[in-house]
């Protein structure tokens, strides 16, 4: 089974965009917004041990701006970091994102151990800036409130998970069928009840749960109200910024008598001739999308950036919008089997094979 959450979604790469409100504009530890020269955030996230087929259980974010000398966070440029490591770790090899100043990485199974807390190295534009404080790897989270639930016009849902050791807070994401969405602040509960008037749309609705861990719970709430408290946690004092853990689950939610997701197997993959084919599915969006060598190999992986997923055709090697790439696609060998894994985004498998 391939893990359906495979990155910490839209709404959270909404919080790094952070945009200033006039509020709060000195830090607890360091000078005004307007003396910083960097803003650098990033986030290490347990994405499930079933995302081990696609290089790792564990991801590493990081999102960088340059300073402009102005208050206003969100004008500033982005920057591409040009490299990352774990402190004490080998140097993490950087994916871009779809977004500006965004890179991903996967880290190999195994290769962080749950116990030990790593602070981030970064360097951006020939600087290199160390986090001073450090993220833990958190356990997975699940949700146990069943997956793919009825619910009517109008109803209620009560959505319940399991606590996540270490974790400070949590955010639950509802992405509504339009493709806009909405983020509660739970604190350390367990549980939220949705409530009817955030189900008057019919269709499919994802729920995301997101536990979070050390000091960043303290602006989670200043950042979804799109007013931002600065956090100087970098050895450079005007290295504006943190490093934090986070974890997750989600689930799929039917309304009224919209479009009922496909079960898993009802999905048609289709792919053309040629060592750059097109790929096409049926059964609408897809969340993941991989091509496997004959050996079990990744030749190409992407994975949406957000619920409401990414849209066929794709061309092998080229990341789709609303897509960010897990692996770097490889050279296809003409002569040689390969096959093609589609999930939708009701849970839908497509499986495919191709030889160029």
């Amino acid at each position: 089974m391939m893990y359906r959450r495979i990155v910490p979604l839209a709404w959270l790469l909404g919080l790094w965009a952070i945009s200033c409100g006039g509020e709060d504009t000195t830090g607890p530890e360091g000078p005004e917004v307007s003396q910083a020269s960097y803003a650098v955030f990033g986030m290490l996230t347990s994405v499930g041990e079933e995302m081990s087929e696609f290089g790792g259980n564990c991801a590493v974010m990081v999102f960088a701006r340059k300073g402009a000398g102005t208050e206003d966070v969100s004008s500033w440029p982005s920057v591409r970091p040009s490299s990352a490591k774990l402190v004490g770790q080998e140097e993490l090899t950087l994916t871009e994102m779809p977004a500006p100043g965004y890179v991903a990485v996967y880290i190999p199974e195994g290769a962080l151990s749950p116990e030990e807390s790593y602070r981030l190295q970064v360097e951006v534009e020939g600087k290199t800036f160390t986090s001073r404080s450090a993220a833990t790897v958190l356990p997975p989270l699940r949700i146990t409130t069943p997956d793919g639930q009825q619910v009517e016009p109008g109803g209620s849902l009560t959505v319940r998970w399991e606590a996540v050791e270490g974790a400070e807070a949590y955010a639950v994401t509802l992405a509504f069928p339009d493709g806009g969405d909405t983020t509660f602040v739970v604190g350390k509960d367990t549980e939220i009840a949705l409530l009817g008037e955030l189900f008057g749309q019919e269709g499919e609705y994802r729920i995301d749960v997101t536990a979070f861990a050390g000091r960043i719970v303290d602006y989670i709430g200043q950042w979804l109200r799109q007013r931002f408290t600065p956090i100087f946690d970098f050895d450079d004092p005007k290295v504006l910024g943190t490093f934090f853990s986070t974890t997750g689950d989600d689930i799929s939610v039917q309304v009224g008598e919209g479009e009922v997701p496909e079960q898993p197997g009802e999905m048609e993959v289709t792919v053309s001739d040629g060592l750059t084919p097109t790929i096409s599915w049926t059964g609408g969006n897809a969340r993941m999308l991989s091509v496997m060598g004959e050996e079990g190999d990744i030749m190409w992986a992407i994975a949406a950036m957000g619920p409401s997923g990414f849209a066929p055709p794709v061309t092998y090697g080229q990341v789709p919008a609303g897509a960010m790439q897990v692996s770097p696609a490889k050279t296809l060998v003409k002569g040689t089997r390969y096959q093609v894994i589609v999930q939708g985004l009701g849970g839908a498998l497509g499986l495919g094979t191709f030889t160029p």
